[in-house]
């Protein structure tokens, strides 16, 4: 006896693996500064204080000296790693190869993790000395205030790093905000207006630079006292990378000869100068 035709009906399966959304490449690592090829558990980045000239009164004056003034913060190297197995028998049965996926994967996480460490370095406690045994902490911070991200919070933010004298043209700015802040800034007339702007401050919807500070949006930063955003000069915080982003296939014997993937990274990060790292906290 014949069946209906829907018994012939089949099913494409899909063809490709897209990633699920996330952030794929670093967005605030890129932007400090970075030692690489560090070997060993700590790293030292040196540093050397300001020297002050002496103003000479006097014909045949004895030549003043000094001894320069050596700083030093210390880096503590973490190792990052994950390997995913595919089974040799798996390979038979699916339709798809998901290890080319699994490498995108490894990639996105190993940039994530490098941002992850310097955001939490930004407002650690920073080790410092010719031993790494004393210790200073954060400095800089523009308080909550009861409102989120605002052109006056920036504009005390860029007052703490003149009165420091930090050189605001030798470097670029940075500004790291979380969507909830960026939205913030597009509630500013001086943002959306541009009469206020002599060059488009939007792109896109996306606000790209606005008072000199580069304008980042991560949903990584930190919540302590409120929605945590981070001002800095890339001299102010450093990042040590022992091992470059390390992706590695292989078989193993001893499990049917299945293929591995592995990926594995070593980093460390510091604050390096409490005068060009702010934090602002919104509410």
């Amino acid at each position: 006896m014949g069946t209906e035709v829907d018994t012939l009906f089949t099913i494409q399966w899909g063809d490709t693996i897209t990633q699920l959304s996330q952030q794929t490449k670093p967005k605030i690592a890129q932007h400090v500064m970075q030692k690489p090829g560090v070997v060993g558990e700590r790293t030292t980045m040196e540093q050397l204080g300001k020297i002050d000239l002496t103003k000479r009164t006097t014909r045949h004056a004895p030549t003043p000296r000094a001894d320069a003034k050596h700083y030093r913060r210390w880096i503590t190297l973490f190792d990052y790693e994950k390997a995913l197995w595919f089974d040799t028998q798996d390979e038979l049965k699916a339709l798809l190869d998901p290890r080319n996926a699994y490498n995108q994967g490894f990639v996105a996480g190993m940039n994530r993790a490098m941002d992850d460490e310097v955001i939490a370095a930004a407002f650690a406690t920073a080790y410092i000395g010719k031993a790494g045994t004393d210790t200073q902490a954060n400095t800089l911070s523009v308080a909550a205030g009861g409102t989120g991200l605002t052109l006056d919070k920036l504009r005390q933010v860029l007052n703490l790093w003149r009165d420091a004298d930090v050189d605001l043209e030798a470097e670029e700015l940075y500004l790291a905000v979380s969507p909830d802040e960026h939205d913030d800034l597009l509630k500013l007339t001086e943002v959306i207006n541009t009469d206020y702007n002599s060059k488009p401050v939007l792109v896109d919807g996306v606000v790209k630079r606005f008072m000199g500070f580069n304008i980042i949006i991560s949903t990584r930063l930190g919540t302590t006292g409120g929605n945590q955003c981070i001002a800095w000069l890339p001299s102010g915080i450093g990042l040590a990378i022992a091992q470059s982003p390390t992706l590695r296939a292989s078989e193993l014997p001893e499990h049917s000869y299945a293929w591995q993937g592995y990926a594995c990274i070593g980093i460390g990060s510091t604050r390096l100068e409490e005068d060009k790292v702010c934090e602002i906290l919104c509410a």
